[in-house]
């Protein structure tokens, strides 16, 4: 038969108990329906699983009963999927010291008539007079075309107590071969799992409060599940319109999980008391909106597995001794960063700092060259009302990819104007600025300092309508080293002194 699936694995994963309960009431009848069509839109894992479990229950509970479960995947051939079938009903397994003989003794596989011989034969082995056979077929949308008419009418062909059950991600309408030469299908669409069933599965797949709490702390102590809860329900606000998957979401989770638990962990040893306790809830909701930004940055890599878990992960590690404090960007030293990518930096502090309607005050230019960049204000006092937060307070905010070129143009106009190569090409000013600010270069440059946690994207990457909006990560001092470094006039630019 196929692989065995517990109990336990099948109801540790989403039921569908209402489409679990028609599938099985069919199965039982007798004569079952001739063909089921089960259309799952997601989670085709957790519906295949799920089918064999029902298909081993019956098995179990009818001694005439016999059935098959194949992957179309695996079986990308007429003659493997022929042969696998017929092996599988009679839990058969071909030896390499017996040449690979299938069931029989007998090439079962070489044609069609050959396989409805072989079930033929099979059926009239078993001690039944009649056995009851079901032949499972996972992701039938791999089926070759000219043999989606003949499975579905497999009964008629052997004169068999026989059902074929496909299972696909595609619906049977958009499978069914022309001219109506295929049999209509007694179809099961599968609902894809609500939001919080797909999260409490995710919870439920913590290890639970009864283990050993003696061993030393990991990411899956007990003690953190409280934060791994928390967790779990930001991972499904972020990735459930793109994906309804739970092996997916677990995927991503076990991917980011350990570096959210990691400052708990750190803080832990750091102390040095014997038991790791839960954190508390200012610490849950710290380090769980943290982790916003790079669950979103994990989806957009894994989801279409541009690269496995274990090597993200290891991508993101920060240096340990952080604590439960805000993160690091990348150690990096910034004498090593191209030149380019100084200005771009500095741009994005700027662009962070100000608002966007002192642009033009602090960086425009005119007949009478640039004027004040700051202008004097006095500070009145507040005649009521709720006090305005000084920008260095509110911390960084975000800002469009065009802003910060905008700045960036200014910047390599006013200050950068010396180092430049010959160009005699250029003749109007700001032509050379123009055409270095749209280079390929500096797009590689923000990507780049996208990737090493210098500068953050808020936006998702495969967001359409509107710019991608950036926010600097670099700190006060960081911004004022780089600016020593390129000659520039840090305090000047900023719209308020830090």
């Amino acid at each position: 038969m196929a692989s065995t699936v517990t109990a336990e694995v099948a109801s540790s994963m989403i039921t569908q108990e209402e489409n679990l309960i028609q599938l099985e009431t069919l199965l039982s009848c007798d004569p079952a329906p001739p063909f089921i069509f089960v259309n799952y839109p997601v989670a085709s894992r957790t519906v295949s699983i799920q089918t064999r479990y029902v298909l081993q229950k019956l098995a179990s509970e009818d001694a005439n009963m016999r059935y098959a479960s194949v992957n179309a995947i695996a079986c990308f051939t007429p003659r493997l999927l022929f042969d696998a079938i017929i092996n599988d009903l009679a839990d058969w397994t071909p030896e390499w010291d017996d040449g690979c003989a299938c069931w029989g003794d007998t090439k079962w596989g070489d044609n069609l008539d050959g396989f409805v011989h072989g079930l033929q034969t099979f059926s009239a082995a078993q001690t039944a007079s009649s056995p009851k056979l079901i032949i499972a077929i996972e992701h039938a949308e791999r089926l070759p075309a000219n043999l989606l008419v003949p499975f579905s009418q497999l009964a008629q062909l052997s004169r068999l107590n026989l059902t074929v059950l496909m299972m696909s991600d595609v619906r049977w309408e958009d499978l069914r071969p022309s001219l109506a030469s295929a049999i209509d299908a007694y179809y099961i669409d599968v609902a894809p799992p609500s939001k919080e069933a797909v999260c409490q599965q995710l919870i439920e797949s913590f290890p639970s409060e009864d283990m050993d709490t003696d061993a030393p702390p990991t990411p899956y102590h007990p003690a953190l599940r409280t934060l791994y809860a928390s967790f779990a329900t930001m991972l499904c606000d972020v990735c459930f319109p793109f994906t309804h998957d739970v092996a997916e979401l677990q995927y991503i989770a076990a991917a980011r999980w350990p570096g959210v638990a990691q400052p708990v962990l750190d803080e832990h040893v750091a102390s040095g008391e014997g038991e790791l306790l839960p954190p508390d809830e200012d610490t849950v909701r710290r380090l769980t909106a943290r982790s916003n930004t790079s669950v979103a940055q994990a989806l957009d890599v894994l989801l279409p597995r541009k690269t496995t878990a274990h090597a993200w992960a290891e991508a993101q590690e920060h240096p340990k001794g952080h604590g439960q404090g805000n993160a690091e960007p990348s150690p990096m030293p910034l004498a090593e960063l191209p030149r380019m990518s100084k200005f771009l930096l500095v741009a994005a502090f700027v662009a962070s700092s100000n608002p966007a309607r002192s642009d033009l005050r602090m960086f425009g230019r005119g007949l009478d060259e640039r004027r004040s960049r700051r202008r004097p204000r006095k500070m009145n006092g507040a005649k009521g009302g709720l006090a305005k937060v000084p920008l260095q307070l509110a911390g960084p905010a975000a800002f469009p990819l065009d802003r910060m070129l905008a700045i960036l143009g200014a910047l390599l106009e006013e200050y950068d104007a010396d180092n430049r190569p010959p160009a005699p090409q250029y003749q109007i000013p700001g032509e050379y600025t123009d055409a270095e600010v749209g280079r390929v270069a500096v797009y590689t440059a923000i990507t780049q300092l996208t990737k090493i946690r210098l500068l953050d994207r808020t936006t998702p990457a495969d967001r359409l309508d509107g710019p991608p909006m950036f926010k600097a990560r670099i700190t006060h001092e960081m911004a004022l080293e780089l600016a020593k470094q390129l000659s520039l006039p840090l305090n000047d630019l900023l719209y308020e002194q830090m």
